[in-house]
């Protein structure tokens, strides 16, 4: 996920910072910070005595607020599918005209290297 650009912003954008993976039923808490909606409920059972913070902030709130995160639900959705798309155009490359030299026509699934290579 490293890297630069919107894609890799975006695909920063929709990890949940207590599991670390893309954001599952996002929530929106009173100091605007993101979670799972598990991981958050997870998180305050573990502290247990009736303490709601954000993990981030430190923020604390009277009452159990989450509101469904529309909006990253929609970024996560788009991820996913940049990635499987992304995923699919590396199985099947292109050629590409280069200045002489050996063109990989077609690219194997992982682990089994370059497919048949012509000489332009």
């Amino acid at each position: 996920m490293e890297g630069r650009g919107p894609v890799a912003e975006l695909q920063r954008s929709i990890i949940c910072p207590i599991c670390r993976g893309p954001f599952k039923d996002p929530v929106l808490l009173d100091c605007d910070h993101s979670y799972c909606r598990a991981c958050i409920t997870g998180q305050w059972e573990r502290e247990g005595a009736g303490v709601l913070s954000c993990p981030q902030c430190q923020q604390v709130f009277k009452r159990r607020s989450l509101r469904t995160h529309v909006k990253l639900a929609v970024e996560v959705k788009i991820a996913q599918n940049l990635n499987a798309k992304t995923a699919q155009e590396a199985l099947v490359a292109k050629p590409r005209r280069r200045r002489g030299g050996w063109i990989p026509v077609s690219v194997m699934p992982e682990g089994q290297g370059v497919g048949k290579i012509c000489r332009y």
